[in-house]
């Protein structure tokens, strides 16, 4: 079992509107409760229904 220790907090990725600038904004990271795990993300992805979304173009609410 790996026992490092994560920092505290976590850089992401902040969508608040279609044709809006991606902020990039800090957040706490939580502690795991009992019989929870912390995962390490590395990096993700954008999905091409998070285009349609940033582009307007998305029927459904956010």
């Amino acid at each position: 079992m790996n026992t490092e220790r994560f920092s505290a907090r976590a850089l992401a990725a902040v969508f608040s509107g279609h044709g809006e600038p991606f902020r990039l904004e800090e957040f706490p990271v939580p502690s795991p409760g009992r019989g929870e795990v912390l995962v390490d993300v590395s990096c993700s992805t954008i999905c091409g229904s998070d285009l349609h979304t940033w582009h307007g173009r998305r029927q459904e609410p956010v």
